[in-house]
C-alpha cells in the first residue's frame, strides 16, 4: 500500500479518535454540570442504540469510574417512567415482534372488505407486506393521525383504497393491542408524558442523535 494512502488512513483514524474523545468529554462536562449540587443525581443518557451506550459507558470517567448513570433507548426510558402506573392498570409494553404478529392477524379482516382491490389483496399475501404495513402504521400513529383521518384523506388521494386499507389495518392493530392490554411505543411515550415529573428519573441527557 503506498505511503500516501497509509498516511491518509492514519489521519482519518486520528480524526475519528479526536471526534470520539470530544464526544465523551462533552458528555462528562454535561454530567458534571448536572451533578454540581448533587454528586449522586441519577442520570439517564438516551442513546439511539445499545452499542453506543456500551461504548460511552466504558469511555467516560475512566479515571474515577461512575455510578447511577444509565444508557437507555428512548422507549426504555419511557417504560421506566410509565411502568408503575401501567402495571397498576394491568398493562404492559408491547414485546419485540409481538406487534408484527398482531398486525398479521389484522390483515385478514382488513382485506376482506369488499372494496379492497385485487392488487392489494395480492400484495397482502407477500412476505414483506406485514413489516412494511407495520412501519406505516407506526409512522401514522407517531404523527397523531387516527384511522378516521386516513379515511377522510382517501377521497382526495391518487389511490384511495390503499389509504382505506391502512386505516382498517390500524383499527385492527389497535384493537389487538387493547385486547392484550399492551402499548406500542407511541402509546408508551404518551403514558410516560402523563407520568412526569417522576421520582424515578433525576436528569436526562440526549446523546448520539444527529
Amino acid at each position: 500500500m503506498p505511503d500516501t494512502t497509509l498516511r491518509q488512513l492514519a489521519l482519518k483514524r486520528r480524526e475519528a479518535e479526536t471526534q470520539a474523545e470530544d464526544g465523551w468529554s462533552a458528555l462528562e462536562r454535561v454530567i458534571r454540570t448536572l451533578r454540581a449540587e448533587d454528586p449522586l443525581l441519577p442520570i439517564a443518557v438516551v442513546v439511539p442504540n445499545h452499542l453506543l451506550g456500551v461504548w460511552l459507558s466504558r469511555s467516560i470517567f475512566t479515571d474515577t469510574g461512575h455510578m447511577a448513570i444509565d444508557f437507555l433507548l428512548a422507549h426504555e426510558l419511557a417504560w421506566r417512567v410509565a411502568a408503575p402506573s401501567l402495571l397498576a392498570e394491568g398493562r404492559a409494553r408491547l414485546p419485540e415482534n409481538v406487534g408484527l404478529a398482531l398486525l398479521l392477524s389484522a390483515i385478514h379482516d382488513a382485506i376482506a372488505h369488499p372494496d379492497t382491490p385485487a392488487y392489494l389483496r395480492a400484495a397482502a399475501g407477500t412476505a414483506g407486506f406485514g413489516p412494511a404495513a407495520l412501519r406505516t402504521i407506526e409512522d401514522v400513529a407517531a404523527a397523531q393521525s387516527p384511522p378516521e383521518s386516513l379515511d377522510t384523506a382517501a377521497s382526495a388521494a391518487a389511490d384511495p383504497e390503499r389509504l382505506r386499507l391502512v386505516a382498517r389495518l390500524m383499527v385492527g392493530f389497535e384493537s389487538g393491542l387493547a385486547k392484550a392490554s399492551l402499548l406500542d411505543n407511541v402509546g408508551l411515550y404518551a403514558a410516560a408524558a402523563r407520568a412526569l415529573p417522576s421520582p424515578l428519573v433525576g436528569a436526562v441527557v440526549i446523546c448520539g442523535f444527529d
